[in-house]
């Protein structure tokens, strides 16, 4: 069966997709260690949100960056969800 056009728009692609040649120059140039589960550092998602005008990565979040830092300091030490609980 033929999906019809409104069935496969998407209202905003997720950041994955809409930000990918930036998340690819991040990984590239990262190089420091990774918390369990993530793709980047610490310092690069830092990068990412806040923007890194060398690697040409825009600024996604406006507001003071230790909001950022607190936010992936809880992620990064969060233990993870175990489903076979």
């Amino acid at each position: 069966m033929k999906k019809s056009k409104s069935e496969t728009e998407v209202q905003r692609p997720p950041a994955e997709i809409l930000y990918q040649d930036e998340l690819t120059k991040l990984k590239n140039a990262d190089t420091l260690p990774k918390p369990p589960g993530w793709s980047l550092s610490p310092r690069a998602v830092r990068s990412f949100i806040l923007g890194e005008p060398q690697l040409g990565i825009r600024k996604k979040f406006v507001g003071h960056p230790s909001l950022v830092d607190r936010a992936m300091v809880a992620l990064a030490t969060k233990p993870r969800f175990d489903a076979d609980r």
